[in-house]
This record gives structure tokens, sequence and C-alpha cells, in this order.
């Protein structure tokens, strides 16, 4: 049975939202010199890492909140806040790297295009 409110349940809009600002945010951040494809890969990437990372955060949480509860007390939603938005951020600047990389690689390919096959630059015929 599913029942209307399935969709808002689930993480598919949510995921479905986070892709689709993070493509536009790739692209404004590299100022349109990123492809969209490549925005859509690098946004898709970091999605998927964060909701990842929420199920896996959610199950260390599950096996380690005793332990957790002793060491650090009260204070250890503290702990597990700092601990998500390092993990946070250390996905956020794999993508941007990641995204750096597939411009660089683009501006390479569109460099070979440019030049002949003795690497001179194409300018007609030369015989």
């Amino acid at each position: 049975d599913i029942d209307k409110g399935f969709l808002l349940k689930s993480d598919f809009i949510a995921l479905t939202l986070f892709i689709v600002y993070f493509t536009f945010a790739f692209r404004w951040v590299f100022k349109s010199r990123l492809h969209w494809k490549d925005a859509l890969v690098s946004a898709g990437g970091f999605s998927i890492g964060l909701f990842v990372m929420k199920r896996l955060f959610w199950l260390y949480l599950e096996f380690s909140k005793n332990s957790l509860l002793n060491n650090y007390g009260k204070a250890y939603t503290l702990v597990l806040g700092i601990l998500w938005i390092y993990f946070s951020m250390c996905l956020f600047f794999l993508m941007v790297s990641m995204a750096t990389e597939l411009l660089e690689r683009r501006r390479a390919l569109d460099a070979a295009m440019q030049q002949g096959y003795h690497g001179d630059v194409n300018e007609g015929e030369q015989n």
C-alpha cells in the first residue's frame, strides 16, 4: 500500500531539489564556464553523497549513542553537529574539485580541437 503522501515522505523530492539547486550553484560559482552536464554530475554526486552520509550517520548514532553519552554527556549532540559539518564540507570540497577537474579537461579538449595535425592552429588547407 502506497499512501498519498508517499513522495513527500520519501527523500526523492528532497534529492531532486538538492540536485537542481546545486546544479545552478555550481554553474554560478564557475561563472557559466562549467557545462550543464558537468555541473549536474557534480551536483548529483554531492546530493547523493549527502543522503548516503545521512543514512550512515544515523547508523553510527544508533550503534554509538551510549558511548557518546558516556564520553560527552549531553554535549554529544554538539560533537555530532561538528562531525556532520566537517564531513559535509569535505564532501562539498571533493565535488568542487571534481567540477574543477571536469572544467580543466573540457578546456584541454577544446584547445586540442583547435590545433591541427602538426600542432598548428587550423586556418584552412595548407599544402
